[in-house]
């Protein structure tokens, strides 16, 4: 029998660094990790599910540091910053199935290693 599903609580432990983080931000980050991993049933479930759910919450702490808009253009003489606008971003989305780009945290890439092993211990019927 697998291991269950982890709770927002069970996130909270493994990850202090999201101890202060509020319950329901938590768990929305993790409903979202449960979603894209679909039904994986290997016996790392509840560890890619850990690691893609703290993935999750460490992008969206970075994309709050700025206001969660994208750069696309900076400049230091004179100042000047563009943004992307959201129909650019949403664009980009959909080219990249990568989530928060998942080498930018070390939670993602724990999520990729574990996923590698969780691949080659699926079973083919």
């Amino acid at each position: 029998m697998a291991a269950p599903d982890p709770t927002a609580t069970a996130i909270k432990l493994k990850f202090p660094e999201f101890a202060s983080k509020d319950d329901t931000t938590v768990q929305f980050a993790l409903e979202e990790a449960i979603i894209i991993i679909g039904n994986n049933t290997s016996n790392v479930r509840p560890l890619l599910i850990g690691y893609l759910t703290a993935h999750i919450l460490a992008v969206s702490d970075l994309a709050g540091q700025d206001g969660g808009r994208t750069v696309t253009h900076e400049s230091i003489g004179k100042l000047s910053t563009s943004y992307a606008h959201a129909d650019q971003i949403a664009h980009a989305a959909l080219k990249d199935t990568v989530i928060g780009d998942l080498q930018t945290t070390s939670y993602g890439r724990r999520y990729q290693q574990l996923l590698g092993k969780s691949t080659s211990l699926l079973k083919t019927v």
